[in-house]
This record gives structure tokens, C-alpha cells and sequence, in this order.
């Protein structure tokens, strides 16, 4: 399985900033069980690991989409997705989950043909979220057996 997670990291003093609960035990639950993990984000590549970094979960994220490539999320799944091949890591689309917090992070995943994960965390809830058909919703990060469960087993 493959999972990305799709983040903005709107915040750039990462002083005040910090992780949505759920977040460590999502990616080592993934990551003890063979997931390989990968980061969406609008970010340029060495801001989005510095960010990460800074928030101790570097080491989860094996490749990823960055803003440099394009201002469309769908494409940077794409070339997610693509890293993934390069590296040899064989998958079907259906394998591909995209972990998201607003509605474009559904659509980026459909538009990619990833399964969409919309979690209601950030500013927009469940009812909002729901309105893009997601394949799963949660109403947050801290779901972690249900979120990790549908990774693992579909």
C-alpha cells in the first residue's frame, strides 16, 4: 500500500505550530506495516522537509509531490505516484491512498485515481467534506485503527 498525506503547512513560524493528534501514530502504524509513505504538499521540496523536520517525522516519508512541479494537487499525486514506480514499488492505483483535510485534497485523489481519505480536522467538517464523496471520512487524525485499517485492508 501507498499513502500520501496531503498538507498546506500554512504555518511559517512553526513556534506556535503544531501536530494534529494522531499524526505519529498513523505514520508508524503505516510505516511497521510495510506502507510506504509519501508527502503531498504545495510546499517546495526543502521547505516541506524542513517543516518536517521540525516536527520530528521526516524519517516517514519516503517521496512525494512539491510545490515546484505544479499548483494542481492532482499532479503532484501523479508525481508521487511516479517516484513510487521509479523506485521500483509496484502498485495498483487502487493501492493508492491520499489522506486529506479539505475538499481540493478529495478532488486531487479522484482526479489521480488514488482512493480519497477526507478527515475533518482542519477548518472544514464533515458535512463540507462529505459534499465531495470521499471514498472514506473521518472526523479526524485521532481515528487512527479505522484510518490505518482501511490503508491495510482496503
Amino acid at each position: 500500500m501507498i499513502s500520501f498525506l496531503i498538507s498546506e503547512f500554512e504555518k511559517k513560524d512553526l513556534s506556535e505550530a503544531r501536530l494534529f493528534d494522531g499524526v505519529k501514530d498513523i505514520l508508524s502504524a503505516l510505516k511497521e506495516n510495510g506502507c510506504i509513505i509519501g508527502l503531498v504538499t504545495g510546499n517546495i521540496e526543502k521547505i516541506a522537509h524542513t517543516k518536517l523536520n521540525h516536527f520530528g517525522i521526516d524519517q516517514y516519508f519516503l517521496l512525494g509531490g512539491f510545490g515546484e512541479i505544479s499548483v494542481m494537487r492532482a499532479d503532484l499525486v501523479r508525481k508521487a505516484m511516479q517516484e513510487a514506480e521509479a523506485k521500483g514499488h509496484k502498485f495498483d492505483k487502487t493501492d493508492v491512498y491520499v489522506v486529506g483535510d479539505t475538499p481540493n485534497d478529495i478532488r486531487a485523489a479522484k482526479e489521480a485515481g488514488a482512493v480519497s481519505i477526507a478527515v475533518a480536522q482542519g477548518k472544514y467538517g464533515m458535512e463540507e467534506l462529505e459534499k465531495e464523496s470521499p471514498d472514506y471520512l473521518f472526523s479526524g487524525l485521532h481515528e487512527i485503527k479505522r484510518i490505518t485499517d482501511v490503508i491495510m485492508n482496503g
